[in-house]
């Protein structure tokens, strides 16, 4: 696992101001997300993982799923209006719009099935798009000042990685540990 973190962080290393390139590697990134969780997912004891191990806070089976709506409910939305409109308007996600045992009452094993396909369309979307202009096109999202496709990969990516380093947390802190 460590190999592939080191790997992931060397793509981190991007000069800006060349969307193609970076463009590229992000996707390279995203592409291996699916593989780096579940060698994260692998070293879980299975009864560990619907674990709160901080009352209010996400189990590891949470962060997964997560993950998995994330990519379908937010990003391949908002994929969808940069493609099909001029200027897209987004709304913000909220947590809140869940009950709250949403993520916890799903089947992890279809998650994580749901995820690799839902990733590969993404690839797949990204590597669709090769136009400048596309990467540079601004949306209209009240949380940021401005936002791109470029921007919205960069925060799948580290949408992803978040998730996965509070796995990794859950995992590996010893009890009383785990900052909220």
């Amino acid at each position: 696992m460590l190999e592939g973190l080191l790997e992931c962080v060397e793509l981190f290393k991007i000069p800006r101001g060349q969307p193609m390139n970076e463009i590229h590697k992000i996707s390279l990134m995203l592409e291996n997300s699916p593989d780096f969780l579940n060698n994260l997912l692998a070293s879980i004891p299975n009864s560990n993982l619907k674990l709160r191990r901080i009352p209010g806070k996400w189990s590891a089976h949470e962060h997964i799923c997560h993950v998995c709506v994330g990519e379908k409910y937010v990003f391949h939305k908002r994929f969808d209006l940069f493609l099909n409109c001029e200027k897209p308007i987004f709304e913000p996600l909220s947590l809140d719009d869940f009950p709250e045992n949403f993520y916890l009452d799903m089947i992890l094993q279809d998650s994580l099935k749901e995820f690799r396909v839902l990733r590969d369309k993404t690839i797949s979307l990204i590597n669709s798009n090769d136009q400048k202009t596309f990467w540079t096109k601004e949306g209209n999202h009240p949380e940021y000042s401005k936002y791109t496709p470029e921007i919205m990969m960069n925060h799948l990516l580290m949408h992803d990685f978040w998730h996965f380093y509070r796995i990794e947390e859950l995992l590996l802190a010893n009890d009383g540990c785990i900052e909220d």
